[in-house]
């Protein structure tokens, strides 16, 4: 298959000297040299570690114990309304009508 490589006029001239020199053609030293890269193995990725920003005993600062508890979530990201008695309110008292969860 043909295919066309960009690499630097250094690097090509070398090579090409090389492969003459070791009586090869440039096509032919590009293939081994393909070869011998791809045989060896992957090199392993390293783990990942989550740094921990957690101290104490409670973990995480105060203010953000409100996140650990699902049923706050909505309190804490729009602070202006809060859920009661099923119905959606302003914190003011302000009912919301019509307005749905």
């Amino acid at each position: 298959m043909k295919t066309t490589i960009d690499i630097s006029d250094t690097l090509f001239e070398q090579a090409r000297a090389q492969a003459k020199d070791r009586g090869l053609t440039f096509r032919a030293m590009v293939e081994s040299g393909l070869r011998m890269v791809m045989a060896q193995p992957k090199p392993a990725a390293e783990p990942f570690h989550l740094q921990d920003f957690s101290f104490g005993s409670t973990g995480a600062v105060p203010e953000l114990s409100v996140l650990s508890d699902p049923a706050t979530w909505r309190d804490a990201a729009n602070p202006e309304w809060t859920l009661k008695d099923g119905r959606l309110i302003r914190v003011d008292g302000q009912d919301s009508g019509n307005r749905q969860q």
